[in-house]
């Protein structure tokens, strides 16, 4: 494992990683400070949706209608959308990074961080054009789910999961203890309020009809809430594990600087 670099290190001890077309780029970061920011950047957000959402409920001008929207948690293409979507490609990018390091030496586990950077893009975009919904109208309308079923792509969506449980099992052994318990405990926290969240919102609605009301609102808050900390949890995860295991500085040379 290569040593923590503390303080700036002559390019021959830096860690390098190739990457074709890219040279002399150096990563640097600080995890902890990015995640408070982060904390601080969502807070804002959710406070600004529920602010604004209370407004809507007794003022129906032009600009709140318009500022509802902007920061409404349960809307797509607003910015804490974009925000999210800011995040999940943020997650990836990292993680292509640790895959291209382990690929460098040769490390068979490269294709699975590549995996699950794949996935993090896939949700990214998600984020912004909820696919899952769609795919959810979908089973709902062939099955005629109800209840905590309402929102069907919960279904789709727990199989793929079992399913991705079964292929990552041994990589998840074989990472670190550390990185291993972080990586799970994000997973945890953003399935509950992804998953969690629906299951709940749609007993709620299948209960009460539309789901317009304030229990509704204030239940896909938490919902979005947790799905954001959980990704900024798991930022800082794979920041502290770069750091751990691949060096505090990441440089990127292309392959004919990398002799």
């Amino acid at each position: 494992m290569p040593t923590v670099a503390r303080y700036p290190l002559p390019e021959k001890s830096l860690p390098k990683v190739t990457a074709a077309g890219r040279a002399g780029f150096v990563l640097t970061y600080l995890p902890l400070r990015l995640f408070r920011i982060q904390k601080m950047v969502i807070l804002l957000l959710v406070i600004f949706s529920l602010v604004f959402k209370y407004c809507h409920h007794y003022i129906t001008t032009q600009a709140i209608v318009t500022f509802d929207f902007l920061f409404n948690l349960d809307e797509e293409h607003n910015i804490p959308a974009f925000y999210s979507f800011l995040q999940l490609f943020i997650a990836g990018v990292l993680l292509l990074i640790v895959g291209s390091h382990a690929a460098g030496i040769k490390n068979k586990d490269a294709r699975y961080w590549r995996l699950i950077a794949v996935i993090m893009f896939y949700i990214a975009v998600d984020e912004l054009e909820s696919i899952h919904e769609r795919v959810g109208l979908f089973v709902h309308s062939y099955f005629h789910t109800s209840g905590a079923l309402y929102f069907a792509w919960v279904i789709p969506a727990i199989l793929l999961l079992g399913l991705l449980g079964l292929v990552l099992l041994n990589f998840l052994r074989r990472l670190p203890a550390p990185s291993r318990k972080r990586f799970l405990f994000a997973g945890i926290v953003y399935l509950t309020g992804a998953l969690g969240g629906d299951l709940l919102g749609g007993l709620y609605i299948s209960h009460h009809g539309d789901g317009l009301g304030w229990p509704y609102v204030l239940e896909y808050h938490i919902e979005e809430t947790l799905e954001m900390i959980g990704i900024a949890y798991f930022i800082n995860a794979v920041l502290l594990h770069i750091k751990t295991n691949v060096g505090d500085r990441v440089v990127f040379k292309s392959a004919d600087q990398s002799s």
